[in-house]
């Protein structure tokens, strides 16, 4: 079956992505490896870009440069992954998989002469000297960058030298980069032995049986149903009556999608089968594990002292 994997973020040379997001409300309808362990709500993961822009806002400064923090953007409507498609009847009831919304509020590229970047190097974007010690300021050096090597032989390139990165270390932690990617790489080793999982395999095949009786067959997971809705919805246009009637077709296929899901009982399968990848992928790692969760509420707790209400 095919599966959105774990990794949503690479915290490569210039990434400030502290976690991956999902939407506030949501994540008690998903199923994340670890109890969430490497996810942040909206709410969360806006709390702490903003003291990550602040930290790199000193340090530049201290370094001898100008930098505007990058304003807030508005939260995901949705989450980067679903690792297991699971969907509540009243989230598929509202908005389906929030395939048609998406479309709708997509804007256009801002044209050049709008809004002024963010960040800018001192003394001028012509001067590439002055541009280059900005950059390297910021992201680092390719000297100053480490690799991580990961349980099944993943690598992940991180920078150590630039205020980005001292900026993730101030905010979360002097190893967060380590026990962070560690838990990415064990979450898709979790997701995949969880897909698998026999039982998941044979309630999905209940899954599919029931989808076929309500006239959607040759569908033979979630993902295949949303990627059916995806294709119709991107087939139908973005005339006024061609969103609404992919908007129907999108939510009647959520619905009966939610209520198959619960005939099947692949929430509880798909539980049970993740507690028991967990137990296995993770029984070498519970210390980095409860070090990972201590990081990540001292994280919040400073930035939520921190960051100013908006």
């Amino acid at each position: 079956m095919k599966r959105t994997a774990v990794w949503c973020a690479l915290l490569v040379a210039g990434s400030m992505l502290a976690g991956c997001g999902n939407t506030a409300g949501q994540a008690g309808q998903r199923l994340y490896p670890f109890d969430s362990a490497v996810y942040f709500d909206a709410k969360e993961q806006a709390l702490l870009n903003a003291a990550q822009e602040a930290a790199v806002q000193r340090c530049m400064r201290q370094r001898g440069f100008t930098y505007q923090p990058a304003r807030a953007a508005p939260a995901q409507d949705a989450e980067p992954d679903n690792p297991y498609g699971l969907l509540s009847k009243e989230a598929a009831g509202t908005d389906g998989y929030g395939i048609t919304s998406r479309l709708v509020s997509e804007r256009p590229p801002a044209t050049p002469g709008g809004e002024a970047p963010g960040k800018e190097p001192l003394g001028g974007a012509g001067n590439p000297h002055t541009t280059q010690a900005w950059n390297d300021a910021l992201v680092g050096t390719r000297r100053g960058r480490r690799v991580l090597k990961l349980p099944g032989g993943d690598e992940v390139t991180v920078a150590v030298d630039g205020c980005v990165a001292l900026s993730r270390r101030e905010v979360f932690g002097a190893d967060w980069d380590d026990v962070y990617y560690l838990f990415q790489e064990l979450s898709n080793q979790v997701i995949e032995r969880t897909d698998a999982d026999h039982a998941v395999r044979a309630a999905l095949r209940e899954w599919s049986r029931c989808m076929a009786r309500a006239s959607r067959p040759g569908i033979a997971s979630p993902d295949d149903a949303e990627a059916a809705v995806t294709q119709h919805v991107q087939s139908a246009g973005r005339t006024a009556a061609g969103v609404r009637a992919a908007a129907r077709y999108e939510i009647g296929t959520a619905v009966q999608d939610a209520a198959c899901q619960q005939q099947a009982g692949l929430r509880t399968v798909f539980r049970t089968a993740q507690q028991q990848a967990e137990e296995h992928v993770g029984a070498r790692y519970s210390r980095e594990l409860d070090h990972l969760v201590e990081m990540r509420d001292r994280a919040l707790e400073r930035a939520a002292a921190e960051v100013p209400s908006r």
